[in-house]
């Protein structure tokens, strides 16, 4: 089930849900490009977009996220990155905060020891407890809303498609679309309240934000 929690790790804590992007990025101590990653989580499911020339980029990941005390837990149901077909891998960072920034560090999920360090910032336009935090899970993807952005990951495979995704925020008028992996994004869902969802998506419940 895309977005599933998995065992070995709780229920994730509320000060981690919103929608953050990565401003700053250390491997083996030495500055690298930050690439435009923004990571958009539920507490019910993530979905994390990245472009640019950061050493990660470009990716599409979604999944769901816990929290053993010390370590954040991504486990991965669908990554760009990752051989089609053999997804459900586990990402592990330990992370703590430097004001209302989130630290991320850890080594290279490719089972290397390359360190990498990650500043992550909280990014404006979430709202609060009445703001939307909607997560829905089709057969092939996952998509998050949380106030004024959206983040959406499909894995179009088994269609011979690969890996789609896009962020989006509202400007007030209409979604902006500021980030794009893979194929044209315009027929993916854009989460609205009381939406009717494409054939074989279905809404997952998810926690008040913050």
């Amino acid at each position: 089930m895309w977005g599933a929690p998995r065992p070995g790790g709780s229920a994730l804590p509320s000060r981690f849900l919103g929608v953050w992007e990565r401003i700053a990025l250390e491997v083996d101590g030495a500055l690298a490009d930050p690439g435009r990653a923004v990571w958009l989580e539920s507490g019910a499911g993530f979905v994390d977009l990245r472009v640019g020339d950061g050493p990660d980029c470009p990716a599409g990941r979604a999944g769901s996220t816990s929290w053993d005390g010390t370590n954040l837990r991504w486990s991965l149901d669908i990554d760009s990155h990752a051989p089609a077909g053999r997804y459900r891998a586990v990402e592990r960072g330990r992370v703590g905060f430097d004001g209302d920034d989130l630290i991320e560090e850890g080594t290279g999920a490719d089972g290397s020891l390359t360190a990498y360090r990650a500043r992550w910032r909280r990014l404006r336009g979430v709202g609060g407890p009445w703001a939307p935090n909607l997560v829905a899970e089709g057969p092939d993807g996952l998509a998050v809303r949380i106030g004024m952005h959206t983040g959406v990951v499909v894995d179009r495979g088994p269609r011979g498609g690969g890996v789609t995704g896009a962020y989006c925020r509202w400007d007030g008028l209409v979604w902006r679309v500021e980030i794009t992996v893979g194929a044209d994004p315009a027929d993916l869902p854009m989460l609205e309240p009381g939406a009717v969802l494409p054939p074989g998506w279905r809404w997952r419940p998810t926690p008040a934000l913050p």
